[in-house]
């Protein structure tokens, strides 16, 4: 049987504890496009990591990597184009955060190139109690994690929930942080 498409988680699965590219993966997948097969990437990650990653594994495989991110909630072509979006809806976004902030929970909303905030204040607060960092350290260790993730833009809003209602621009992934969590968030949703 002729496989057609081989699609791949990011973390524990193409990417090793570090979040490099193993090379054994890149060898059999490099195999597998020179005899056709499309190589596509399917991740939780927000669209810039999975673009950052796509074109990484494309460079090392030689041949274009389609990818998902979001949980599958965007599409991109292996010509990097969007296909497919389904955002969430803006009435449901806006009830969600209504109750996420009810709650006392922190939620950052992707887009296609931004995150959206509010609370920006309690978020370093919370990295700098997780990782017992003074509070401008706690800054930048959240600078950081918006890197990692590939976030170049930060958008601070005053309400999430008011910001949702007035549909600002599409948002894909809700990333939720529980203040009263004991533990920092795992594996691709690390920040």
């Amino acid at each position: 049987m002729q496989y057609r498409l081989v699609a791949l988680d990011l973390d524990g699965t193409l990417l090793d504890h570090r979040g490099q590219i193993r090379p054994a993966n890149v060898a059999a997948l490099a195999r597998a496009a020179a005899r056709g097969v499309t190589v596509a990437i399917v991740t939780g990650r927000p669209v810039g990591s999975a673009r950052a990653l796509a074109r990484q594994l494309s460079r090392g495989i030689g041949a274009p990597v389609a990818f998902a991110a979001c949980n599958g909630a965007v599409v991109f072509g292996a010509d990097g184009r969007r296909i497919a979006a389904r955002p969430i809806a803006s009435g449901v976004l806006a009830q969600a955060l209504a109750l996420l902030e009810a709650e006392g929970a922190l939620a950052e909303c992707y887009g296609l190139e931004h995150v959206y905030i509010d609370r920006l204040r309690e978020h370093i607060r919370w990295w700098r109690s997780h990782g017992r960092a003074p509070l401008d350290r706690a800054a930048v260790t959240l600078r950081i994690a918006w890197h990692m993730v590939r976030v170049n833009r930060v958008r601070a809003v005053r309400s999430l929930p008011q910001w949702a209602r007035q549909a600002r621009g599409p948002v894909f992934r809700i990333f939720v942080v529980d203040l009263d969590e004991a533990d920092p968030p795992r594996g691709g949703d690390r920040g």
